[in-house]
C-alpha cells in the first residue's frame, strides 16, 4: 500500500476511508478503497479544499478520521455538514507499528486511513456546540487563574530582592495601598503597578466569565443536571458547571467503573502470574475537574454522615487522609452518575 492505485476498480458499495494528518497550514490527505491506496495529497489546512477534493469522488460513502489536536472539533462539524462520517481520535489510541523508525506527514496519513478501515480507531466523544463554548469558557477562567496567580507570586518575588515580604493571600485594597508607596526607586515602583494592574484586569475578567457560565441555567439540555448536583452537599454552581459542561452527556458511560475511570481515579494495577499490585489513581482526564471533585469530597464529608464514616474508616486503615478522600472521591462520581441517571436529587442519611 505505498503507491496510488491508479487502476483501481471503484466498487460503489464500499466506502472511501480518510486519514487527515492535521496542522496548522497543510493537511496530508489519504484515501483509501477496498483496501488500497485510492489517492492521496497535500492540501491547504481549510474544509473548502478538502471538500474539492472529495467531490471527485460523487457517489461515495466517506468515513474520515482526524487525531485530536488544536484544531479541536471545528473540522468535524464541518465534515459532518459535507456528509462525512467522522471520528476524532486520541493520539494515545493509535496503535504503533514495531519498528517503524520513520514518521512523515503523509505517512501517519496513511496510518489513520488504513486503521479507520480495519476498524482499529475508537472515536473520542464529540460534544455539541453548546457544551464546546460554555467547557470554554470554564477552561479559560482556569487560564486566567493561573495567570493572576503566576503574577501575583511574581510582584512577590520581585519584592523580596527588596527585603518587603508579604503573606496576604489575594491582593486587596489596602495592601494596593501599601504597594503603591513603597520606598523603592521610579523603575521598581513602575514595575510594581504594572504586575498590580495585571493583576486587577485578570481579576476583571474572571468575574466577566463568571457570570457567563452562570448562564447554564438558560441551557435547557443541561440545566436540570446542574440543578441535581447542587443538591450535593459541598457542590457549589462552579463545580456543579464544570461537571454538567465538561462531561456532557453522563450516560455515554455504561457503569459507575467508566465514570471513575474518566476522573482518572481507579487505581493502577500491574499484575504478572500470581502477583497482583495495584498502585496509586492512574491521574487521567482533566486534573482541574479532578481537583474540584476533590473538594466537594472535603465538603461532603462534613454534611452526610455515611460518607465521613467511609472517610474515617479508610483513613485508619491506610494511615492517609489523602488516599481516604480520594476514596470519597471515587464513590461522589459514582453516586453523581445514578443521580443524573435516575434524575433524583441528593438525599442525606436520616439522623436515626
Amino acid at each position: 500500500m505505498d503507491k496510488k492505485k491508479t487502476n483501481l476498480t471503484l466498487d460503489f458499495s464500499q466506502p472511501i476511508f480518510v486519514g487527515i494528518d492535521v496542522h496548522k497550514k497543510r493537511w496530508a490527505v489519504t484515501l483509501i478503497h477496498c483496501d488500497q491506496i485510492l489517492d492521496r495529497c497535500n492540501l491547504p489546512g481549510e474544509i473548502t479544499a478538502l471538500g474539492k477534493f472529495l467531490s471527485r469522488y460523487p457517489g461515495f460513502k466517506f468515513h474520515s478520521v482526524y487525531e485530536a489536536c488544536f484544531i479541536g472539533f471545528g473540522l468535524h462539524f464541518d465534515l459532518e455538514a459535507l456528509g462525512v462520517k467522522n471520528i476524532v481520535v486520541p493520539v494515545n489510541k493509535i496503535p504503533q507499528v514495531s519498528g517503524n523508525k520513520v514518521k512523515t506527514d503523509k505517512r501517519d496519513s496513511l496510518k489513520l486511513a488504513t486503521f479507520l478501515s480495519k476498524g482499529l480507531l475508537k472515536s473520542i466523544h464529540i460534544p455539541d456546540p453548546v457544551q464546546i463554548e460554555f467547557r470554554q469558557i470554564l477552561r479559560t477562567r482556569e487560564q486566567f487563574k493561573r495567570d493572576k496567580k503566576r503574577a501575583y507570586n511574581r510582584l512577590k518575588s520581585l519584592l523580596i530582592q527588596y527585603k518587603i515580604c508579604f503573606e496576604e493571600p489575594r491582593l486587596t485594597k489596602k495592601l494596593i495601598h501599601f504597594l503603591s508607596n513603597l520606598e523603592v526607586g521610579e523603575t521598581i515602583q513602575l514595575l510594581v503597578n504594572s504586575y498590580i494592574h495585571e493583576i486587577e484586569a485578570l481579576d476583571l475578567q474572571i468575574k466577566k466569565l463568571n457570570q457567563e457560565y452562570l448562564k447554564i441555567n438558560q441551557q435547557e439540555k443541561y440545566s436540570e443536571n446542574y440543578r441535581l448536583l447542587l443538591t450535593i452537599p459541598g457542590v457549589g454552581p462552579l463545580t456543579s458547571a464544570s461537571l454538567t459542561y465538561e462531561i456532557g452527556d453522563w450516560l455515554r458511560f455504561k457503569n459507575e467503573k467508566q465514570i471513575a475511570a474518566y476522573f482518572g481515579l481507579t487505581p493502577s494495577e500491574y499484575s504478572s502470574g500470581e502477583h497482583t499490585h495495584r498502585g496509586r489513581i492512574t491521574g487521567q482526564g482533566n486534573p482541574n475537574l479532578r481537583a474540584l471533585l476533590i473538594e466537594a469530597s472535603w465538603g461532603i464529608i462534613q454534611k452526610d454522615i455515611a460518607m465521613r464514616n467511609f472517610f474515617m474508616r479508610l483513613k485508619h486503615q491506610t494511615g492517609s487522609s489523602k488516599k481516604a478522600i480520594v476514596a470519597v472521591a471515587r464513590k461522589l462520581v459514582c453516586r453523581m452518575y445514578a443521580m443524573v441517571k435516575s434524575q433524583q436529587e441528593y438525599q442525606l442519611p436520616s439522623a436515626a
